[in-house]
């Protein structure tokens, strides 16, 4: 197995087991043991379940959108008083947890990026034949008269 694969495994592994934090928390979202409204319970609990199964199929980016929808559901659900303060802060808690652990997995998932070397200097480029050794002609120039060409001009 990869090192890569085994930190995904892991990390999918921690966000379960704190979206199953978050699924006790909500476990005394009971009628019997609270009063609260059997519909938001249920609602809640099937949330937290779907978190949990998003982040067990490594779906972190999913899961992270279905926390987010608890998120809505506990805050409507405490506004409208069906939570008591105290159980909407414990499962808002547990739920940063599991957000922390998401963002988490979604990073160990990202491949880094490449490092980029820098290019390699170029080559100079060939300076050709300089055709010179440095000795020179010294002056003389073409000592010789040359043929020459003895055409007829353009004389017309």
């Amino acid at each position: 197995m990869t090192r890569t694969g085994t930190v995904r495994r892991a990390m999918a592994a921690a966000a379960v087991a704190v979206a199953l934090a978050v699924a006790v928390a909500l476990g005394g979202c009971t009628p019997q043991e609270s009063g609260y409204d059997t519909d938001t319970a249920e609602q809640l609990q099937a949330e937290v379940l779907e978190v949990s199964e998003l982040a067990a199929a490594a779906d972190y980016s999913s899961a992270l959108l279905a926390l987010d929808e608890l998120e809505v559901s506990l805050k409507d659900a405490r506004a409208r008083d069906l939570l008591t303060e105290q159980r909407y802060e414990s499962i808002l808690a547990a739920a940063d947890l599991v957000r922390t652990d998401l963002d988490a997995a979604i990073a160990a998932q990202t491949p880094p990026e490449p490092e980029v070397e820098p290019a390699p200097a170029p080559e100079p480029e060939n300076p050709g034949n300089q055709g010179n050794d440095g000795k020179g002609n010294k002056g003389k120039g073409n000592p010789g008269k040359g043929k020459g060409n003895p055409g007829k001009g353009n004389d017309d």
